[in-house]
């Protein structure tokens, strides 16, 4: 008596003729999911349309907060001699002559500064803010207070320390104090007019491919259109300190998936 079998045979498909392309970083030739995590989103497809102003930009930037802060000023220089507060305000002994005279000097300094330091609140000064621009971090994303800050004291020093100068001996009366201060106030102005050039230098390494300042690579930060985008391509990794940090790593995934494919 014959039995027949209900047992199938897979069908064979044979292979197919056409050629498929390998796929560079194939899912299964990962080892864990934080290697794949990390491949995707360190993948270098090329350098992206820069979004960071360069340094033409950043001196009308410059220019136009210069004529904001000068029309500012001519009010107040208004307010304070035109008006008459500043006479009510010696008249009264609030302020004496003296020291009078070493605001009218060091005031706009002082002023200058204050105005600088309103980009640390503000994401850019006046004049940025009100052209479209702001001081966003190397990938194009928001700062932080502490980045705007570092930044500010860079790029400000040379106005710090003229501005200390002047005022460490200016508003003492003490004639005695004024004279045992003045070392101090000459160093100030000789780390002044140092720090100008070196200023200019860091400077001018915004006309470089990445548009960025000496001061802006320490502070990690950028200026940038309101409307630029976040990004994490080669674009915003590039001007970390080199050589690129995630490289190495990087590498190494490929090259175990690039093994595991040939294998």
């Amino acid at each position: 008596m014959s039995h027949v079998s209900d047992r199938v045979e897979p069908e064979v498909v044979p292979p197919s003729d056409e050629s498929q392309p390998a796929s560079p970083l194939p899912v299964e030739a990962v080892s864990t999911l934080d290697e794949l995590a990390f491949a995707a989103s360190h993948a270098r497809p090329g350098p992206l349309p820069n979004q960071r102003a360069g340094p033409l930009v950043r001196v009308g930037v410059a220019m136009f907060d210069y004529a904001l802060f000068g029309v500012g000023l001519l009010i107040a220089y208004w307010l304070l001699y035109g008006f008459g507060v500043f006479y009510w305000l010696a008249h009264w002994g609030i302020v004496t002559e003296r020291a009078g005279n070493v605001w009218a000097g060091s005031g706009m300094a002082v002023a200058w500064l204050l105005y600088t330091a309103s980009e640390v609140v503000w994401v850019g000064t006046p004049g940025k803010r009100l052209l479209g621009l702001r001081i966003s971090n190397l990938a194009c994303g928001p700062s932080h207070a502490s980045q705007r800050l570092l930044r500010w004291v860079l790029r400000r020093l040379p106005d710090i320390l003229g501005t200390l100068a002047v005022l460490v001996s200016g508003l003492i009366e003490e004639d005695w104090l004024r004279s045992s201060l003045r070392p101090l106030q000459d160093g100030l102005a000789t780390a002044s007019l140092t720090a100008w050039p070196v200023l200019l230098i860091s400077f001018l390494a915004a006309g470089g491919r990445s548009k960025l300042a000496v001061y802006d690579r320490i502070a990690g930060t950028g200026v940038v259109p309101d409307e630029a985008k976040q990004t994490f391509t080669a674009a915003a990794f590039e001007v970390v300190s080199p050589p690129y940090q995630g490289e190495a790593k990087h590498q190494a995934v490929i090259s175990r998936a690039t093994e595991q494919t040939e294998t």
